[in-house]
Parts: C-alpha cells; sequence; structure tokens
C-alpha cells in the first residue's frame, strides 16, 4: 500500500492499481495490494501468521501445516514479471449506498512507475514488464509505447533493475469474450499490436504493419544506460 496526497492506492492483480479515500478502510487496501503477491509469497515462503492474508488462508482451510510446506519447499526467483496497461490503473471510490466500487479512466503510461517500485521494494529481485500495450489508435499505442519506456530508463536510473520489456500483443488479438460470444469473429478483434489485422474482400485475416513497427525497433536500439548503484 502506498500512501499518497489522494488517500491509499492499491495495486491489485495484472497491475492493477487503485486509490482509495483516505477515510475509507486501510485494511481492504493492505488486503487488495496482497493479494496480486499471494503466489509469490507462497512459492517463496513468505507468508507467516502475521502475513496480511494469513487469516483470510487459514478462513479459507488453509493449515499451518500447508503453511510450513511451502516454507520447506520454497523457491527463488530470478525475475519478477509485472503486466500493466492503461485499464490497469482506477480509483476506488465509495457509492451512494456506502459500497466500494473500482472505477478505471483513462490514464499516462508513467503510472507504472508505481507498479514497479513497490514490486522491486517487496520482492528486491529484477524486475520485467512481462506484457504492456494500449487499446489506442497509432498515436495512442505511440505516446503508451514513449512513456513506459522512458519509466523504464528513470527507473534504471534510481537503480531499479528493469532489465526487460514486451509489447504484447504483437498484433492484432482476439478479444477473450470470442469464446462466449455469439457476434462474428471481427466485432472481436482488439488492435493493440505493432500490427494491425482485418479481414480483406475474400474474409481472409491479414496483417499490416503500422508505423510502430519502426518505433519500437528504434527504441530497441537505443541502448540504456546501466542500472546506477544506489
Amino acid at each position: 500500500m502506498v500512501r499518497s496526497p489522494y488517500g491509499y492506492e492499491r495495486h491489485g492483480q495484472h497491475g492493477v492499481t487503485e486509490r482509495v479515500a483516505s477515510d475509507q478502510r486501510k485494511e481492504r487496501v493492505a488486503q487488495d495490494n496482497a493479494r496480486q503477491y499471494l503466489c509469490f509469497d507462497l512459492t517463496t515462503g513468505r507468508v507467516t501468521d502475521d502475513h496480511t492474508l494469513a487469516d483470510l488462508l487459514h478462513s479459507h482451510g488453509m493449515t499451518d501445516s500447508d503453511i510450513q510446506w511451502f516454507h520447506r519447499n520454497a523457491v527463488t526467483f530470478d525475475l519478477f514479471g509485472a503486466n500493466f496497461y492503461p485499464w490497469s490503473y482506477g480509483e476506488l471510490k465509495r457509492g451512494a449506498d456506502g459500497s466500494v466500487r473500482h472505477v478505471t479512466g483513462k490514464t499516462s503510461g508513467d503510472k507504472i512507475t508505481i507498479v514497479l517500485r513497490e514490486a522491486y521494494e517487496r520482492c528486491g529481485i529484477p524486475i520485467m514488464i512481462t506484457e504492456t500495450s494500449a487499446r489506442e489508435d497509432i498515436r495512442g499505442r505511440a505516446q503508451w509505447m514513449d512513456e513506459t519506456l522512458d519509466t523504464v530508463r528513470v527507473l534504471r536510473g534510481e537503480g531499479i533493475p528493469v532489465v526487460g520489456y514486451t509489447w504484447f500483443p504483437l498484433f492484432t488479438m482476439v478479444d477473450w469474450a470470442y469464446r462466449t460470444g455469439r457476434r462474428p469473429l471481427r466485432d472481436y478483434l482488439i488492435h493493440l499490436g505493432l500490427y494491425d489485422s482485418a479481414f480483406d474482400s475474400k474474409g481472409v485475416l491479414r496483417r499490416h504493419k503500422t508505423a510502430l513497427v519502426k518505433r519500437y525497433q528504434a527504441h530497441m536500439a537505443q541502448l540504456m544506460s546501466p542500472v546506477s548503484t544506489p
């Protein structure tokens, strides 16, 4: 949980970041924050009786013996992967009925700093951006690319070892909703990649290179400065 001028921020699954007003329950934020790291904490043997989610785990049937098994079989990781998209950032707001809901809105790529700084502070191992892109037109995707890669350079300058970056997907993908949807396939195409896809006159899905390909190549050709020593 990160304290900000706006209240308490929550970084949820897949890099989701939420803010909740400071007059609301901080326990909710702390638990939501901890959930995204639970698999990491279990497999690395970090879950103890004072873990934020210890009571929740026990209430769902996890025993002390189970936790000790994870301690005995703890593993280490070389990298920690983080996914972040424009819709991964939002706010927790209290509705008129008193319920707390997640509200997302347009955000900038530099917000990824919040997730990566926290991940490194918590895990202490090199970070890789394993997925990022934007559901925007070419200009919007270019801006997101520039902002997120500029952020990588800034973080490396701060001594945070961000060692990899993956733009995902490479080309237009089919939305998950297609699995249960009933509309034509073309209605489920999501343009996030460096290549856009469209059906031709014969109904064949074709990939088309966009200006983002050269932009991405230019970024990749630009050498990163070494990670600064804190």
